[in-house]
């Protein structure tokens, strides 16, 4: 079984950075995402920066609607 988030930091420059459960952590930059359908509303840094993690998936929320999207080692 992989490995599920456990705890998240957004950073600067829409990076983030994940914590998983077997110890591990890493940076995540999501800017590559930024320009495609419902990830566009995360180039705010406001909506950005409101990512949590609920059950090992990260969320993201905007104001019309819940992002959510699974990242794996």
């Amino acid at each position: 079984m992989n490995p599920r988030i456990s705890k998240v930091i957004p950073l600067e420059n829409h990076k983030l950075t994940l914590f998983f459960t077997n110890g591990e952590k890493g940076i995540y930059d999501c800017s590559k995402l930024l320009n495609f359908g419902v990830f566009k509303e995360l180039q705010n840094e406001n909506y950005f920066k409101k990512v949590f993690v609920l059950n090992g998936i990260l969320y993201e929320i905007t104001y019309n609607c819940l992002i959510f999207f699974y990242v794996s080692l």
